[in-house]
């Protein structure tokens, strides 16, 4: 794995995985004010240890922030390729499967998909400009679709990564992850687990938290002093329907944690943040 060769047969895989024909005559489903207003609110979080962009399945990066800052690459020339040629190699073999699977799950008309709602969190092994490895969780989220009555194809996907370890000189191969072991052996199947977890969260009355939702627990985890006028205030939302929205959020917080005992949304913030969820 560790040879260029090997490694550039890695990276055209995944170019090829990624990469998909985009139907134009299905309808678009997130309008551009969304998402415009989304990518601001991301780069609140950028001082703390994050960066984001997305990728579109024509192969292309689009939104990047905090990747100079953070990895040390020029945003301005930052694209599919090297990103791909930055992930460490046993890291990209995972991803590569872990990215075919989910299209196939999120590419199904019966499956439900929400803008920035549905996180499929794994870690990720990236290396910086000055040449050592940073580790990562990397939340992987819906950011583009198309769809009709019959179908619905994703076209562009929020990668928000988080550091976890930012001085990293070689990857213990213990932390490598795995689907096969050592003697070519199934250690699980993934495509069954993940649409195990999905009907899971879709059986528990829908606790994927909305994009509004997630961004009341992204200012409560990275701003815990807000108050609920401080939310409405920054939301131009009512002191009722913030009201209304942590309910909810303690609602879903309960059934994602299984904890009865949760009561504020700010707990709940808290819980997601130490979980890479947000």
């Amino acid at each position: 794995m560790n040879n260029p060769t090997s490694k550039n047969n890695q990276v055209e895989l995944a170019k090829k995985t990624i990469t998909r024909k985009v139907n134009k005559n299905l309808k678009e489903a997130v309008v551009f004010s969304e998402q415009q207003k989304e990518i601001e609110l991301m780069k609140e979080l950028i001082p703390h240890e994050k960066f984001f962009f997305v990728v579109s399945t024509e192969g292309i990066i689009e939104h990047i922030n905090g990747v100079e800052r953070w990895l040390g690459y020029n945003e301005e020339v930052f694209n599919l390729e090297k990103y791909l040629n930055i992930i460490h190699p046993s890291y990209l073999e995972f991803l590569i499967h872990l990215a075919e699977v989910t299209f196939n799950i999120a590419n199904n008309i019966d499956f439900r998909v929400g803008f920035r709602e549905q996180r499929y969190v794994v870690d990720v092994a990236i290396k910086h400009a000055d040449g050592h490895y940073v580790l990562c969780k990397r939340a992987l989220s819906a950011w583009q679709w198309r769809f009709d009555n019959q179908k619905q194809q994703i076209t562009h996907y929020f990668n928000e990564f988080t550091i976890t370890n930012p001085l990293i000189e070689e990857i213990n191969p213990n932390l490598y992850p795995r689907i096969l072991d050592s003697k070519g052996v199934k250690l699980f199947d993934l495509e069954a687990l993940l649409k195990r977890n999905a009907a899971v969260y879709l059986e528990d009355n829908k606790i994927f938290f909305s994009i509004q939702e997630i961004r009341i627990l992204r200012k409560l985890s990275y701003n815990p002093k807000m108050t609920t006028k401080d939310l409405a205030a920054a939301f131009k939302n009512k002191v009722g329907t913030i009201n209304t929205l942590n309910k909810r959020i303690i609602k879903k917080g309960r059934l994602l944690f299984n904890n009865e005992e949760i009561n504020t949304a700010k707990s709940v913030a808290i819980m997601m943040r130490k979980n890479f969820l947000i």
